[in-house]
């Protein structure tokens, strides 16, 4: 098998419009663990929130999660984590406050809990429902959060978005990353922090090297590991950046692009 690690993203990937996983793409990522294939889920989701592995029954069959968009890895098996990264602590306050001032929500995570100040306030309200996670307010996220976060995330208006990811890279940029992961969405993980170098932490602990890295995505923060994996797919339903990155374009992820990606690049069975 030329390509042993496949990297998943969820939304927009793995994951249909309508919430769920369809038995065409779980028969066919069983397909490729059964041919001897090594499964990560990589998505900007909570490691909580990552809820597709139990419906790949991964922990039974073996695989790993890249969570906050790279900033942790779990061994589905045994439940351990092999990597992990904070955002520095001391920006952590200095984060919530830029979100807040350029007036949009702040939110971070603990355990099975969304943080954040305002529910009503969300410009777009999905994230624990995708997540299968519940919201927790708090009033004052800046003096909550004293425990280490892998990722904190601004939820605002798309033109907000875009000009808070202008203003923090210049002002924070240098000690951590920020992103956006969809058009309403602004990351901010540790320096260094994406798919694709978390990617690599993985393969060196597999024994593997980039060319036996297959990755399928669809969205801004899918680009990093498209680019860097042996074989990039794009999802026909991908932003533009990403189907130019891409070293070939599946059906969309309302179409079982996942199994016809598998099935024909993967497992050389295109009539699947």
């Amino acid at each position: 098998m030329q390509y042993r690690l496949l990297a998943l993203d969820l939304d927009g990937t793995l994951v249909t419009s309508h919430g769920g996983i369809t038995e065409a793409a779980k028969q066919a990522v069983w397909s490729y663990i059964d041919a001897g294939g090594v499964v990560a889920l990589a998505s900007g989701r909570p490691t909580r929130g990552l809820w597709p592995a139990q419906d790949l029954r991964l922990a039974q069959k073996g695989g790993y999660l890249l969570s906050y968009n790279g900033g942790k890895i779990v061994n589905c098996k045994t439940g351990a984590a092999i990597y992990e990264k904070d955002i520095p602590q001391d920006l952590v306050p200095v984060i919530i406050r830029m979100i807040r001032d350029a007036g949009m929500e702040a939110i971070s995570y603990q355990d099975q809990y969304v943080l954040l100040e305002h529910v009503d306030r969300l410009w777009f309200d999905r994230e624990a429902s995708v997540c299968r996670m519940e919201y927790k307010e708090v009033p004052d996220l800046a003096a909550y959060v004293t425990f280490p976060v892998v990722k904190l995330m601004a939820c605002g208006a798309p033109e907000q978005i875009l000009a808070l990811e202008k203003q923090a890279q210049e002002a924070i940029g240098s000690r951590v990353d920020v992103f956006r992961s969809e058009d309403f969405y602004l990351e901010f993980v540790a320096k260094g922090i994406d798919k694709a170098a978390t990617l690599e932490v993985l393969l060196k602990h597999l024994g593997l090297t980039r060319d036996s890295l297959a990755a399928f995505g669809d969205s801004y923060n899918d680009i990093p590991m498209i680019k860097y994996a042996g074989f990039g797919v794009a999802m026909a339903n991908s932003i533009p950046e990403v189907l130019q990155a891409a070293d070939a374009v599946t059906k969309s992820n309302d179409e079982d692009g996942v199994a016809h990606a598998i099935y024909r690049y993967l497992l050389d069975r295109p009539d699947c």
